[in-house]
């Protein structure tokens, strides 16, 4: 015996409109919200919706310029006190490095980067009478 589904496809759809419109209520409220942060944040800071959309837009073109913009703009000379002593001590970003890419390597499966001094087993085979080319990998 098979049971029926009591939700039928249409009374799903209907779900899914509901729960949409509550959603879309509660983005608009989200957003109404967040402009009013926005709003204080500017007031606060004396920045003018104009500086902030030209600094937005050198970012889109310009990214490495866009601090040289910004400290064009009107700021409080505290504030960049405070922000230049909250830069010393931070630490920097550590850069990965990448292994060397072998370029030479040798039937037993010996490889060398081309970097540093010449391997053993490659000093020997070129004693032998190979050229390097030979071990190009």
């Amino acid at each position: 015996m098979k049971k029926s589904n009591p939700k039928s496809y249409e009374a799903i759809q209907r779900q899914i409109q509901a729960l949409q419109k509550q959603a879309d209520v509660l983005k608009q409220q989200a957003n109404a919200h967040a402009v009013e942060q926005i709003k204080k944040i500017l007031v606060s800071s004396g920045l003018s919706i104009d500086e902030v959309v030209a600094a937005l837009a050198v970012r889109k073109q310009a990214p490495r310029k866009v601090a040289k913009k910004i400290s064009k703009a009107k700021t409080k000379p505290a504030a960049t006190a405070k922000k230049a002593a909250a830069k010393k001590g931070k630490p920097k970003a550590k850069v990965k490095s990448s292994a060397p890419t072998v370029k030479y390597k040798d039937q037993q499966g010996n490889t060398w980067s081309g970097r540093g001094p010449q391997p053993k087993w490659l000093k020997d085979g070129v004693a032998a009478g190979k050229n390097l080319t030979d071990f190009a990998a």
